[in-house]
């Protein structure tokens, strides 16, 4: 009767601390967000509404540039999704809201960007279109009181592109970071390409591209191809539940980084293609530490 009850006694305590386990490791860490640092101006905040950086009826930004604002004050710029042919900068507008509320020292660009149409427009048109809203900003910069270390960050194929410009684009070395929320890494993926559900990424490939199949074209215009060890550090996020972006996808990206040994954080969500509520302020939370992390090195 002892040995039973003694026995009792330990798979009661094995299956506490099982659920005490499973309690704990379901919980998120708590996001500590470092405070700024330095004197601030007695600048008044200034919002800049479709402000255009160039001849385009897309080519506009939203410009948020903080209360307080120095010389030394960052800049994130924000690329929206939409498959690079649809999408519009005010669906971003509340992670702009969320960024601005969690990190009232930033600066954001919020922009609009020329679609895709496989034929004048395609990735490297596009990559153009965030140059020039990017030097519009930096060479500015003594009027907007900004400095000219900027973060990227982008949803889905702004995602894509934000790499795609941290990858290829940062000869200057203005890019310090980039968030990868959810975007497609590798467009060089047959499996992909010729997947018809939920999209036809055939059609979307080729306006991104320019061409249909082309290995060579599709690998050089993948960030997973062009990241190198002096990549700029990458923050990415995806959801377990993404049917429009295969989550492999983004497996394959911190893969790659890890073997590089360039910096980089990874985090998985159970959501889809775009977070629920908790998780998206879990996703701000760690981009901020992180971007904050890079930005003031």
């Amino acid at each position: 009767m002892k040995i039973v009850t003694e026995i009792n006694k330990r798979v009661l305590f094995i299956l506490i601390l099982f659920f005490s386990l499973t309690i704990f490791s379901c919980q998120k860490p708590t996001n500590t967000i470092p405070p700024d640092t330095g004197q601030p101006s007695n600048l008044p905040e200034r919002i800049i509404k479709d402000t255009s950086y160039g001849s385009d009826a897309r080519n506009k930004m939203d410009i948020y540039l903080p209360a307080g604002r120095t010389g030394t004050t960052n800049v994130i710029v924000m690329l929206h999704g939409g498959g690079w042919t649809a999408g519009d900068k005010n669906e971003m507008n509340f992670l702009v809201d969320r960024f601005r509320a969690k990190w009232p020292q930033v600066a954001i660009i919020n922009m609009n960007y020329r679609y895709a149409n496989g034929s004048t427009i395609v990735c490297n048109t596009i990559l153009s279109d965030i140059r020039r809203a990017i030097e519009l900003v930096v060479n500015n910069k003594k009027t907007f009181q900004v400095s000219d270390k900027v973060a990227l960050l982008g949803g889905s194929a702004g995602a894509h592109l934000a790499l795609q410009y941290a990858y290829t684009q940062n000869q200057d070395g203005r890019i310090k970071c980039v968030a990868d929320l959810f975007g497609p890494s590798v467009l060089n993926d047959w499996q992909l390409y010729n997947s018809v559900f939920p999209l036809n990424y055939k059609e979307l490939m080729k306006n991104i591209n320019g061409k249909e199949w082309d290995e060579a074209l599709y690998k050089s215009n993948s960030p997973f191809s062009r990241a190198q060890a002096t990549s700029p550090p990458t923050i990415i996020f995806h959801g377990t539940l993404d049917i429009v972006v295969p989550i492999y996808q983004s497996q394959w990206l911190r893969g790659k980084l890890n073997e590089l040994k360039a910096p980089n954080e990874y985090y998985e969500y159970v959501d889809f293609h775009g977070f629920n509520n908790d998780n998206y302020t879990d996703c701000v939370e760690k981009t901020i530490i992180f971007f904050k992390k890079y930005m003031n090195n």
